[in-house]
């Protein structure tokens, strides 16, 4: 190992250990007078690690981190002079979780060892640990669409109708008050006293994927999220301070990209001021029900209209919602496996989902239209959902890709922080799936044993 590489591996562990800490537990290192001594030493000498090493020694350094709790701007500084890409940090955390955290607490505890041994002497499997980090593909970062606008990527009927149903006035007052006084206070105290809380300190993983996706959607302000037991699902409550509640199967059945799919979709619903409305169909359908049996029935008239009406909005808010989706995991193969699990692929058969096959499937379906009576069936069928089906929800949001209007937002959006309408859209940016047969499946809880799969050897030596 040479003189600048043995300099640098010292720096990056006096920045996170800390000095005092530094100065008593690793003596044999290099010595620094104070933070910008060390930090200078790692940020002046870019190229005396390796990729793999700079991957391995800032694992090393993360773990050492959460095993001392310790305070995570030393990290930072770290993170940001070695370079180290944010998707780094997301494979450890997907890695690196409390289980395992509190296994190695209790190992060192019963051996009476300090958390400085990861760096003196690490165990066999916690080396194994950070050779598989080291060995994951790293997630591409997401573009950040400043001045993006509900308008750049909502859907032609979505916007036609809402307008509609905006024009509604008094029957709009009457529900935001409502929405207000009642049901955003309930529905706090609701998730609250029920479901889990995810932020930076209980959940980092889940909270900072929200915040990317609010990131990239220019949304500023990040909506409180909450974790309640269920499967693949997400939705959001309230108007002026409104709520996403994620189902805890989205976090098991979900690679990273496909949760930031389904977190994206919920934002888009808040930056389209879709709530509200939301609100009020699931309002009238459940004071029709109750009017409809006070009144023999007859009230039923007066609201099925209403809700008829809302519902067949609704269901264009959520193709704008998936537009809004794709946008914050830039990823349309990762759309179309969410789809696809969506729709009730097996679980034991992740590893093996083809994005392109309910693309197939969608097209097969639309054929149906050929025959006016299968159009009205499907009609009748749909007409009182609140979602569109998901295999047409996967057609549309293609239609929408190969009509370039993504890449044209993705595109100029990103460079040029102007609308789509100054954007002009672009060539068709039809998804090809040739060579992607496959998917990664998400990991549940990866063992912390060997894995069968060989891992390079990182040639990080914290002794000289």
């Amino acid at each position: 190992m040479s003189e600048s590489t043995y300099k640098s591996i010292a720096a990056a562990m006096y920045l996170v250990v800390g000095a005092e800490r530094y100065a008593g537990g690793l003596s044999s290192f290099p010595q620094f007078h104070g933070e910008k001594e060390a930090h200078d030493e790692l940020s002046g000498n870019p190229s005396a690690l390796t990729e793999s090493q700079r991957t391995a020694l800032f694992s090393y350094l993360f773990l050492y981190s959460r095993l001392h709790k310790s305070d995570e701007h030393g990290l930072g500084s770290v993170k940001k002079a070695m370079s180290i890409p944010s998707g780094v940090v997301r494979n450890l955390e997907a890695t690196i979780t409390e289980s395992r955290l509190e296994h190695i607490r209790r190992l060192y505890k019963s051996k009476r060892k300090d958390f400085l041994g990861v760096f003196k002497e690490p165990e066999g499997f916690i080396v194994k640990l950070i050779e598989d980090v080291v060995s994951l593909k790293v997630p591409e970062e997401k573009k950040r669409l400043k001045g993006l606008k509900a308008l750049d990527y909502e859907h032609e009927d979505d916007k036609k109708k809402l307008e509609m149903l905006k024009s509604q006035t008094l029957l709009s007052s009457v529900v935001k008050k409502f929405n207000d006084y009642a049901v955003e206070r309930v529905e706090t105290i609701s998730l609250t006293g029920s479901n889990f809380l995810a932020t930076e300190g209980s959940l980092p993983s889940v909270h900072n994927a929200l915040t990317e996706v609010c990131k990239t959607l220019d949304m500023h302000r990040v909506p409180p999220l909450y974790i309640e037991s269920g499967g693949i699902n997400a939705y959001t409550l309230g108007t002026k301070n409104p709520i996403i509640c994620l189902h805890s199967g989205s976090l098991s059945l979900l690679t990273h990209d496909e949760l930031l799919f389904l977190l994206g979709h919920e934002i888009g619903h808040i930056k389209s001021g879709h709530c509200l409305y939301h609100s009020m169909a699931g309002y009238l359908a459940k004071g029709g029900e109750l009017v409809g049996d006070f009144t023999f029935g007859l009230g039923n008239l007066l609201t099925t209209p209403i809700t008829a009406a809302l519902n067949d909005w609704h269901r264009k808010s959520e193709l704008s919602a998936d537009r809004a989706g794709l946008l914050a995991c830039q990823n349309p193969e990762a759309a179309f496996t969410f789809f696809t699990k969506l729709a009730g692929y097996p679980l034991r058969h992740y590893a093996s989902i083809n994005p392109g096959a309910i693309l197939a499937q969608a097209r097969k379906f639309e054929d149906l239209d050929s025959d006016s009576y299968n159009k009205v069936a499907k009609w009748f069928a749909n007409m009182g959902a609140s979602h569109p089906w998901t295999i047409m929800r996967a057609k549309e949001l293609d239609r929408w890709v190969e009509s370039g209007r993504y890449k044209g937002i993705l595109n100029k959006i990103a460079l040029t922080g102007g609308s789509y309408a100054d954007c002009g859209g672009g060539k068709s940016g039809r998804v090809s799936f040739s060579g992607t047969g496959h998917t990664e499946a998400p990991s549940a809880e990866p063992s912390a044993a060997a894995s069968e799969k060989p891992s390079p050897r990182i040639s990080i030596n914290f002794k000289r």
